[in-house]
């Protein structure tokens, strides 16, 4: 993600680190549209938590997830109200 001034962010222009962290599975030469298709968002959206409990909450932690590291998730999934494992 790259943060702009308008206080936006956007995906990288790096199509091909963008395409290993978001859809890697995806054909190399389908990753062009869907880039282009990814959306500007609200750099608050990214970095204010939730705080909403009306409901429990579970939180999945993905071990080869290629945009956020299992720690991260970890950290994340610290505020979830069920756990197992």
């Amino acid at each position: 993600m790259v943060a702009r001034d308008d206080g936006t962010v956007q995906v990288s222009d790096d199509l091909e680190a963008v395409r290993q962290a978001l859809f890697a599975e995806l054909d190399r030469d389908r990753a062009p549209d869907v880039h282009r298709r990814l959306m500007l968002a609200s750099a608050a959206s990214m970095a204010t938590p939730s705080t909403y409990r009306g409901h429990p909450t579970t939180y999945v932690i993905c071990e080869h997830d290629q945009a956020t590291p299992p720690a991260a998730q970890e950290a994340m999934a610290a505020k979830a109200t069920t756990s197992s494992g």
